[in-house]
């Protein structure tokens, strides 16, 4: 009959072939869906069961919702289908039967499930333990195949209890008569037994039988149920993930306790997790930190998204005992990444990477590849550059791997997700270089960053907690992650042991509670030892883990994971214990080469001893051969094991294994920093304390000291700092007298480490020992440097003052002021010498080597930085003393500051021939490597002071574009910052577009508030509201300084020049906005303000003895085009005087002509036609016009263009030429808005429509035609 009805349902679904997909719903009694299922599957029990659990959920969940009825009405739960309706032949089963063609398999899925019965909800059934049971009834027969026999006796007594059954196996059974309880219960285990021997896994018998055993009302085991809501949950669980529970687990032999690598109790945070990585995608979030106690999952959470994304994931981990190798963390990651991308690179992607890079990195490529050697990779030339000097190592650092960074993502095709383990700690470089790569990424769609920390190991971490502070303004995405709640460990143990939660409940309350309040990692180690210990095994009778209660309750657990981890520790063999102290002392991970080393001291193989250890789950293996590494699972079992070494102990391990390492790289001879910087770690933990021998001492010393200055040429001075400081500890008792040459070079190296960190008490503890037992003046003079150094920071005039004082003991004389008359002649004088003197004779002067020079050189440098601020009179006598040093003494570091500041202070007395040299020879000299460490402080000199007569204006603003890169190359942010403020204001002086010049000078703005570089900042914000009034209209500096720092977010005019008062740079400042006030009173005509012709009477920069650059240079030409302007509405004696006010500038601008026509000749020509026009010369006047419009077209000063064109035009109005008037205001119209001074754009417009009228009628003739005329007249 079977056969029949499958024969008749294929002959059905045949009928359907011709669709492309083919569907069909039937109904089926469940009797008749079991027998064509059971012909359908034959032996394939688990097909069998998979197409049978949907059956079971939705009948389960039909009796859910008939209880949920009642319980809703406020009834007690009874559910309104009677025990005796629950049975497999009152079910029909709704099914529909899918295929894409005739030729594929049909997939079977279940629509419907439902009960035929007289709804009864009058009748109480005592709960739904009877309806439980008749449930369990219909599974049986569901996953059995037939139905369980009733004895006749014992039928179910108003068909609502089961009273006994039997099994169809033998036909004639014949009872005994027993108790009926008994009776029940030995039908319950006769309807598992059968469900065994027909295959059934055990998790269906004991689904089956725990409800069948709801027979039994009240005398029913633990384990028997006791809601549908359980039944549904087991029933998902054996459909969702049939291998871990349709499965039996095998018993020959006896499996291990594996637990799943599962999240548990993280759906939340995972969610959190996915949202933020998909902001991400959209550029509106980059990255997270993760927050937690140590072993709460942090690192696991962290690596999902290596799950869920397609990118590339680099991790990087942090050791407890921090970088034993100079930024060994940052630069095993990066060299990772260079791997990855040299991997995956296609030749135009390595091509390209490798030519960003060599522009990006400069010559500080060359301190890069010392610490991410895979660099050469992508960019070979790295190798050949070697080390370079820097004026601060971490700025330096932080804009190499940020510039790498960014060149590596952008020419990846897949995205780059950083994670950054235990970053609490890091080391400061380290940290500061992780803040800037994230700073730097936001918005970046090419690299998602993932940090992680222990939130309850940051107390007292002031470095770690400032660092989380600075990344609040991040757009970081916060995950505070706990322990595991008793429903995240009971879902863990369910998974772990095969079993229905609802079973795991006692023992997750148990274990919960000994494992720290959930805390995953210490529940991990837990688990582990309940199966050493066999509390936890498995029950061959029932072929399912089992565990013993009793015994779990009474172990006597630690409540602290390492306490605990160390009591499992103890355990193990003495070798054991050995080789995990030795890992221990060395760090998180011990790689080959080490581990030859310590196996040779300790006389064991300690890589078969890890290898032991690893198979216990304490260390993981990672690579062979020269690759090897064992590094510890968790740093929790790192810190147990080594607090198995006594404390007292712990300071000659680590002198032992130091020494260990050095003398074999001292034998060996090898070059590994990684091993001596290990080796040095090492016997610097172990102290000058385990150490007896004073001869060892003196040699650790002086290891320090080496070690240090590596650190320094690695560029982390922190690290060198730290061994400087640990070189002098080793130092005894008198080492002053014994030692005199390494104490003076450890407290000199010390100090200005200190220096540099900003650490001003140990800088002055680290001096005055030095100024305490040096034995020269010259021995004192690094710390005497140190000192000024470090006051500089935060006091300009005391800095100075220090240096005078300095200077003086070195027998320098003093300073004169620029008037001294006995200065003017020593200028006279050498101005003479450098005319004697060919450039290439600078050029090929010899090094110099003299120390006591050097000093003299590192003060002058730092003098002359602070002079340009605080006591600009006293500049050109400083720098004349450095050319002085430097034409008698040799080249040096400093020289391209000497020649270029002296140039500077050439060109303020016009002396420009002499100046320009003076600036060649500087330049040639910053070609060379020795040479270039001050390049991005000598470019303003250069180009801002002395190149503005020979060098086209675009240039110059290229060249301080250039001046800012090798600033944040070499570290020098003070110059760098400089350089991009003059990059802008020399394109905003030679026409550059203002809208984008806007843009720069607000985010430069932001830059420069965080950097606190105060000075910059004000002048930056002077430039912005300049352009932005241009821009928008005067309007917006007449208003209220708080509307403009609520839209711009930065302070306007009025706010910078109410606070120049308080500050030093008050004469900057002031000279800055007097400069920017000539601009707007000529472009918006504001001549008749009292206030600004007054200002322009008095404050005329072309009547000023001063250091003339770009910014002045532009208001010199608007004080002579206001000059005119106002002559020609004066009369008499005041027009004669504003007359000869403007040809002071017009002279000016005549011999700047003639050095450099690009970027006078348009300003010359338009200040004569002003001059002629004034005179009465309109011929000339008119030549002069069409002349000056035409160059300043060619030399591309756009905004000139439309200044001489306006002007132009309202000359030829005032003529009565209309149609030439209007073309050239028109024309006037137009390059303002190409320049992007749409406000004076709109005031000419204006002017245009009060001269002209919507209705005047012109003929068309295009201002090149007006030109054209202009130049035949003047032919």
């Amino acid at each position: 009959g079977m056969d029949d009805e499958l024969h008749t349902f294929l002959n059905e679904f045949s009928a359907c072939n011709d669709l492309h997909q083919t569907e069909q719903l039937n109904e089926w009694a469940l009797k008749q869906w079991i027998a064509r299922s059971k012909s359908r599957y034959c032996t394939d029990v688990l097909g069998y069961l998979k197409s049978g659990l949907p059956i079971a959920i939705k009948l389960t969940e039909l009796l859910i919702r008939e209880g949920d009825y009642q319980q809703n009405n406020g009834q007690q739960w009874r559910g309104t289908i009677p025990p005796a309706s629950i049975c497999a032949a009152k079910v029909s089963v709704k099914a529909k039967e899918r295929g894409m063609n005739s030729s594929e398999a049909l997939v079977e899925v279940i629509e419907d499930v439902s009960i035929k019965s007289s709804a009864n909800s009058g009748l109480d059934y005592g709960g739904p333990m009877p309806q439980l049971a008749a449930l369990g009834l219909v599974f049986y027969e569901l996953f059995a195949g037939d139905a369980p026999q009733l004895l006749a006796d014992e039928a179910l007594s108003d068909g609502l209890a089961m009273n006994s059954i039997t099994l169809n196996n033998d036909g004639n059974v014949t009872p005994h008569p027993r108790k009926k309880s008994q009776r029940r219960q030995d039908a319950c285990s006769k309807c598992v037994t059968r469900l065994r021997y027909l295959g059934m896994p055990q998790s269906i018998c004991a689904l089956v039988g725990n409800l069948l055993a709801c027979s039994q009302g009240d005398f029913c085991g633990d384990d028997a149920y006791s809601t549908f809501q359980d039944v549904r949950l087991d029933l998902q669980l054996l459909l969702d993930d049939p291998p871990r529970f349709l499965q039996d687990i095998a018993v020959n032999p006896l499996p291990p306790l594996v637990i799943p690598d599962k999240h548990y109790g993280r759906d939340e945070e995972i969610k959190k997790l996915e949202d933020a990585y998909f902001q991400y995608t959209k550029r509106s979030a980059g990255g997270i930190i993760i927050s937690g106690k140590g072993g709460v999952g942090k690192s696991k959470l962290a690596m999902h998204i290596q799950d869920i994304s397609q990118g590339h994931f680099l991790v990087a981990k942090f050791d407890q005992s921090e970088d034993v190798y100079p930024l060994a963390t940052v630069g095993s990651l990066f060299n990772v990444l260079c791997d990855i991308f040299v991997q995956n690179a296609n030749p135009d992607q390595m091509r390209m990477a490798n030519e960003e890079l060599e522009s990006s990195l400069g010559i500080q490529a060359g301190v890069l590849v010392g610490i991410v050697s895979s660099l050469a990779k992508i960019q070979p030339s790295s190798l050949e550059l070697g080390h370079s000097s820097c004026i601060n190592s971490s700025e330096s650092l932080q804009f190499l791997f940020s510039a790498l960074l960014r060149v590596i993502s952008s020419n990846s095709t897949l995205p780059i997700i950083i994670f950054i383990d235990d970053l609490h700690w890091a080391d400061p470089i380290s940290l500061q270089l992780i803040g800037s790569l994230i700073s730097g990424n936001e918005g970046s769609k090419s690299v998602f960053f993932i940090c992680a920390y222990r939130d309850n190991e940051i107390d007292g971490n002031e470095r770690f907690n400032q660092w989380l502070g600075s990344m609040s303004m991040s757009s970081l995405v916060t995950i505070k992650l706990d322990n595991l709640t008793l429903c995240g460990v009971n879902t863990l143990l369910s998974d772990t042991l095969h079993l229905s939660p609802r079973t795991t409940r006692p023992l997750s309350s148990l274990v919960h509670h000994k494992a720290g309040g959930g805390n995953p990692l210490f529940l991990k180690q837990i688990i582990g030892t309940l199966r050493e210990e066999g509390y936890v095994y498995v029950d061959l009778t029932s072929q399912r883990w089992a565990w013993d209660l009793d015994k779990i309750l009474n172990m006597n657990i630690s409540e602290n994971v390492v306490a605990f981890l160390i009591e499992h520790m103890q355990k193990l063999n003495n070798e054991q214990q050995q080789g995990l102290i030795a890992a221990s002392c060395i760090g998180s991970s011990v790689k080959g080469s080490m581990i030859h080393i310590l196996s040779n001291d300790l006389k064991i193989d300690l890589q078969d001893i890890f290898w032991q250890v690893s198979q216990k789950g304490f260390m993981n293996k990672v690579g062979d051969g020269d690759l090897l590494c064992y590094s510890f699972t968790h740093d929790k079992i790192q810190q147990a094991a080594y607090q198995l070494i006594p404390e007292e102990s712990r300071h000659m391990h680590h002198m032992r294994f130091g020494l260990a390492i050095c003398s074999h790289t001292m034998e060996a001879s090898l070059h590994n920093d990684e091993l001596f910087f290990t080796a040095i770690n090492q016997i610097n933990k172990g102290g000058a304390g385990a150490l007896s021998d004073s001869n060892q001492r003196v040699v650790v010393a002086s290891l320090n000291l080496k070690a240090g200055k590596r650190s320094i040429e690695l560029s982390d001075v922190n690290a060198a700092f730290n061994l400087f400081k640990c070189g002098i500890s080793f130092l005894e008792k008198g080492h002053w007298e014994e030692n005199y040459e390494l104490s003076l070079n450890l407290h000199d190296a010390a100090s200005d480490a200190a220096c540099f960190v900003n650490d001003v008490p140990a800088v002055k503890f680290y001096t005055e020992q030095v100024f305490l037992h040096a034995r020269t003046v010259d021995h004192k003079m690094n710390s005497k440097f140190a000192t000024t150094k470090i006051l500089s920071h935060s006091n300009h005039r005391k800095a100075i003052q220090s240096i005078f004082a300095i200077l003086e003991e070195l027998g320098e004389k003093r300073l004169r002021p620029r008037e001294d008359p006995r200065l003017i002649a020593s200028i006279v004088t050498m101005n003479g010498v450098i005319r004697n003197t060919t450039n290439e004779t600078f050029l090929s002067t010899k090094k110099a080597q003299d120390k006591r020079y050097m000093i003299l050189m590192k003060l002058y440098v730092l003098l002359i930085r602070m002079l340009h601020f605080a006591e600009p009179t006293l500049l050109a006598s400083a720098s004349h003393r450095m050319i002085e040093l430097t034409l008698g003494c040799g080249l040096c570091f400093a020289s391209p500051v000497s020649f270029a500041t002296y140039g500077l202070v050439l060109s303020s007395i016009e002396r420009f021939d002499l100046a320009v040299r003076l600036g060649v020879v500087a330049l040639k000299l910053l070609e060379r490597k020795e040479y270039s460490l001050h390049k991005s402080a000598v470019f303003p000199s250069i180009y801002q002071y002395i190149f503005w007569l020979t060098t086209p204006l675009q240039m110059i603003s290229d060249a301080h574009s250039t001046g800012h890169l090798v600033g944040q190359q070499c570290g020098d942010i003070i110059s760098s910052t400089n350089n991009f403020g003059l990059h802008v204001i020399t394109a905003y002086v030679s026409g550059q577009c203002l809208r984008g010049l806007r843009a720069k000078y607000h985010e430069h703005a932001i830059q420069l508030r965080s950097q606190h570089i105060n000075l910059s900042f004000r002048h930056n914000c002077l430039g912005h509201s300049q352009v932005c009034a241009l821009i928008e209209g005067l309007e917006w500096l007449d208003g209220h300084s708080s509307k403009w720092e609520e839209i711009y977010n930065v302070p306007g005019e009025k706010s910078i020049i109410a606070n120049a008062k308080k500050g030093n740079d008050k004469l900057a400042i002031l000279q800055m906005q007097k400069a920017n006030l000539l601009v707007r009173t000529f472009l918006f005509r504001r001549f008749d303000e009292a206030s600004v012709r007054e200002t322009i009477m008095t404050n005329l920069f072309s009547e000023k003895k001063m250091h003339l650059r770009t910014l002045f240079l532009f208001a010199i030409f608007f004080e002579g085009l206001i000059s005119f302007e106002l002559a020609r509405r004066a009369e008499g004696e005041e027009g004669s005087k504003w007359i000869a006010k403007g040809e002071v500038v017009l002279e000016k601008m005549k011999h700047w002509n003639e050095q450099c026509a690009w970027n006078f000749e348009n300003k010359f020509l338009l200040l004569s036609a002003e001059r002629k026009s004034i005179l009465g010369d309109f011929d000339e006047a008119a030549s002069l016009y069409a002349r000056s419009i035409k160059s300043a077209h060619d030399h591309k000063f756009i905004h000139e263009e439309a200044i001489a064109a306006e002007l132009a035009g309202v000359f030829f109005h005032r003529l009565g030429h209309s149609a030439k008037s209007y073309e050239l205001l028109l024309h006037s119209q137009k390059c303002f808005e190409r320049w992007g001074a749409s406000a004076v754009a709109r005031r000419v417009g204006t002017f245009i429509n009060s001269k002209f009228g919507s209705g005047f009628v012109h003929f068309g003739t295009g201002v090149d035609d007006v030109l054209a005329s202009f130049l035949s007249l003047d032919k």
